[in-house]
């Protein structure tokens, strides 16, 4: 007996064992932290002294600065050593003249080794991309942020004065920004692309370009013939793809983008797992309905991989979602996320939602759906 009370003893002791956030795998950590702001994660390093230095490269992994700031930095100095820290830079001044005449990839990738994602504010289209190159960056965001001034930065500038001078946008240009794909030809290992109001006209091309390009999200961008959205996915190398339009951006009344929900694939079977198509601050009047013809196109046989789907801001009378059922019974979906308008005129949402989130755990158990109301709703002036 004696025996086998020393055995037990044992055996609780080295159950108590010590967890805390600092044990956990650095990949859960990870996951945790992309639900965090950053004033969150600097908070938590505060803690204690072993907490900062657990998370000093959560907390300096980004940075964000001007073009000024780039060109003066001091090689000797960078951020006080903790540059090694950091893998994201945004550059948040628009700066056409850096753009085309400093190559700022060298210094970037000089002072930041471990960079491999790069943030740049850009007025100008794609077009200065050709003639830079990068081995290392898997991530890159180009957008525009007319707030944020412009540097004018010249050779003879930096050398007599302490600041550069700023000139604030008094005009921006209407001026589409164009993109084309294969000005990324020279970043081999990007796999990540964001591009925020941009153009696309370039005509299809049977060459490989950007073959292990997996995610791509387009926010408010374009396009026109002889263009189509698949000749981002020649290799169908896609597995993520986001699309969403903002403020009553006409493109979503056009017969290019009704033509592209019609047919999103082109007719063409795809790796996607995951697609978001998200229409923002819009009337109401502009939303396109999600017929359950439009929802099959979404989870037809040119997606078979598909896995979660989010759909925001389209038009949906939640009356009739029992014709839905029986479409959402055969697919592959684990996750269904709807932020819908509600087009019926029914008085008790919240009940209605509560029935049909009850009828779809036993219609289709394997799968999460989300159902919710936009809070944005407007009405045309």
């Amino acid at each position: 007996m004696n025996k086998r009370s020393y055995q037990s003893d044992n055996t609780d002791k080295r159950r108590r064992v010590d967890i805390s956030l600092l044990n956990l795998p650095t990949d859960i950590l990870v996951i945790c932290f992309q639900q965090l702001s950053s004033t969150d994660i600097t908070n938590l390093s505060c803690v204690s002294k072993q907490y900062r230095e657990e998370l000093i490269h959560f907390v300096f992994n980004k940075i964000k600065c001007t073009w000024y700031d780039l060109i003066k930095l001091d090689p000797l100095s960078v951020i006080n050593g903790l540059n090694r820290f950091i893998s994201q830079v945004r550059i948040v001044d628009s700066y056409s003249y850096g753009e085309w005449q400093i190559d700022i990839f060298p210094v970037l990738h000089t002072y930041f080794p471990n960079l491999s994602r790069l943030l740049v504010n850009s007025s100008s289209s794609s077009n200065w991309l050709k003639y830079r190159k990068s081995n290392a960056i898997t991530g890159l965001t180009l957008y525009y942020e007319a707030g944020h001034h412009e540097s004018e930065i010249a050779t003879n500038l930096l050398s007599s004065a302490n600041n550069p001078k700023r000139i604030s946008h008094k005009l921006v240009s209407t001026n589409a920004k164009l993109f084309n794909l294969f000005h990324l030809d020279n970043m081999p290992n990007l796999t990540t692309l964001t591009l925020n109001n941009y153009h696309f006209n370039w005509e299809n091309d049977a060459s490989s370009h950007l073959t292990h390009l997996s995610k791509l999200s387009l926010i408010d961008c374009t396009w026109e013939y002889p263009f189509d959205l698949s000749q981002f996915n020649i290799n169908n190398s896609l597995t993520q793809l986001l699309i969403q339009y903002t403020n009553n951006n006409s493109f979503i009344l056009s017969e290019r983008f009704t033509k592209f929900l019609e047919n999103p694939t082109n007719f063409q079977r795809t790796a996607i797992q995951e697609l978001s198509i998200l229409f923002t601050k819009f009337d109401t009047s502009w939303l396109k309905p999600l017929s359950t013809k439009q929802l099959a196109r979404f989870i037809g046989d040119n997606f078979p991989n598909l896995i979660y789907l989010r759909l925001s801001g389209w038009l949906l009378n939640l009356k009739n979602f029992n014709s839905y059922m029986s479409l959402l019974e055969d697919n592959n979906l684990k996750v269904l996320d709807l932020c819908i308008t509600d087009s019926s005129s029914s008085t008790d949402r919240d009940n209605l939602i509560h029935n049909i989130l009850q009828q779809s755990r036993t219609h289709f158990p394997w799968m999460k759906l989300a159902l919710r109301t936009s809070l944005y709703h407007s009405s045309p002036h």
